[in-house]
């Protein structure tokens, strides 16, 4: 169950996701994007990965609303970018020309596969 829903106390839409209670626990140390890992292997400079926990999807069914309770389908994609394989980095500004030029590349990517999409309206890129 993916869906939007309607606070009309704070008059916003609210992102609920039951995909997201799915996510494994993992150690304090662990992390999946280290490279060799199951999901990323060797050799890359930049990587993009499905988020096997999404928040929205384009193939998400459309929600019952019940009487005082509006919801709406939660359409998106979800991806995540693993900008660099190095771990010291703590933030983009640390990147060389060249690597935040890959990345950029992606970005553009990306955008220009879900500009095709006919629900697509907007692209957001944040980082950790």
């Amino acid at each position: 169950m993916r869906e939007l829903r309607y606070n009309p106390l704070l008059g916003q839409w609210i992102m609920v996701s039951a995909e997201r209670e799915k996510r494994p626990w993992r150690p304090k140390d662990f992390c999946p994007f280290c490279p060799g890992g199951e999901e990323t292997g060797y050799g890359w400079e930049v990587l993009l990965l499905p988020n096997r926990f999404p928040m929205l999807s384009f193939n998400t069914p459309k929600p019952e609303s019940k009487e005082f309770y509006k919801k709406a389908r939660a359409l998106g994609q979800c991806s995540v970018i693993v900008e660099t394989p190095e771990h010291e980095l703590k933030d983009l500004e640390e990147l060389p020309i060249e690597q935040m030029t890959k990345v950029v590349q992606l970005w553009r990517q990306i955008t220009g596969e879900l500009k095709k999409h006919p629900s697509y309206c907007i692209s957001i890129n944040f980082s950790k």
